[in-house]
């Protein structure tokens, strides 16, 4: 009766306060929640995890981030940031397949060479035979994030929101102009760290722009970042190991959370197997899921009605009724 409408720990505990108490109360009610496969299957997403960089690299254009912006103003752009530099490769294209995205791929890579490691989403194009046949004969190691996460990938994100915001402040018509003032100006923008243009710190020299010409004689020389300048430290995040019972988040058909078992674990990222299917799920895409067993709820405790009993003091809750 007390879960009647689904109602939250606090809520429960405080009515059942107000007619009767028994040891253990508190306990049986979290239990009896916990266990209720309505509450857990649409349940909110948990906390969100505390952002983790990317591990920092010892060279430019060993790593570089991926992704695609558009359709944006009748056309898409490929966009390719180094991790270490921040230097950002911007191409123009009407075509987004496999085939298209290497040929512009190896453009790049001819004027900047091979990286070690590209990152992408899970785009169509990104999973395709052919684009992991060529990273691959090419010696590149091919790493995706997890689903439905474009956060994993925050590095192109950000510069994809970047370019569109900065296109749409432009006042001509002119994209393909337009994009390389823009593309100028965040090569040779310093870090507000490190004091660096990515062109410094990828190529070792300042570009001359305009604004050179107020202090042609100015060639001084800037001191590059270390590895470790980058590091930063990382707050502990929610953790589960193999063999656990978790509600993961259901992105097709049927209920929002669906109960699954951990196969194998990363940093972020995890195997859920669900029946016969094995899935990839982000930290941020998982709950504890408690197992059906006996509780003291289930047992012949003859509730005591309150009459002078002192009211035990209430704990506090961290879980609300929109949580539970």
């Amino acid at each position: 009766m007390l879960h009647e409408v689904h109602q939250g720990m606090s809520a429960m505990k405080a009515v059942a306060r107000s007619y009767f108490w028994w040891p253990g109360l508190d306990e049986d009610i979290e239990m009896l929640a916990r266990r209720c496969e309505k509450c857990a299957c649409n349940k909110k997403n948990p906390p969100v995890a505390a952002g983790k960089p990317w591990p920092a690299t010892l060279r430019p254009w060993s790593r570089l981030h991926i992704d695609y912006a558009g359709p944006f103003m009748g056309t898409n752009f490929f966009i390719v940031v180094d991790a270490h530099s921040k230097w950002i490769e911007v191409k123009i294209t009407s075509k987004i397949n496999a085939i298209r995205t290497i040929e512009l791929m190896r453009e790049i890579f001819a004027t900047h060479g091979i990286p070690d490691t590209i990152v992408s989403d899970n785009g169509r194009t990104f999973v395709s035979e052919e684009f992991e046949k060529y990273l691959k004969l090419s010696g590149i190691n091919h790493i995706r994030t997890a689903p439905y996460h474009p956060s994993s990938n925050g590095q192109a994100e950000r510069f994809v929101q970047t370019i569109k915001n900065h296109l749409k402040k432009m006042q001509s018509s002119d994209i393909s102009k337009n994009l390389a003032n823009i593309l100028l100006h965040l090569r040779t923008t310093p870090n507000a760290n490190s004091n660096l243009s990515p062109a410094e710190i990828l190529m070792g020299r300042k570009l001359k722009t305009l604004l050179v010409h107020l202090h042609p004689s100015d060639h001084n020389t800037q001191k590059q970042l270390t590895s470790d300048e980058y590091s930063k430290q990382i707050k502990p995040v929610r953790s589960f190991q193999c063999g656990e019972s978790v509600w993961y988040r259901n992105f097709g058909r049927g209920e929002k959370w669906m109960p699954g078992i951990i196969q194998s674990t990363g940093d972020r990222n995890y195997k859920i197997q669900s029946n016969s299917d094995i899935l990839s799920r982000h930290i941020d895409q998982l709950h504890k899921r408690v197992s059906e067993t006996p509780t003291r709820l289930e047992s012949n405790i003859t509730p005591v009605a309150v009459t002078s009993v002192a009211q035990p003091e209430e704990q506090d809750d961290q879980v609300s009724a929109g949580q539970s």
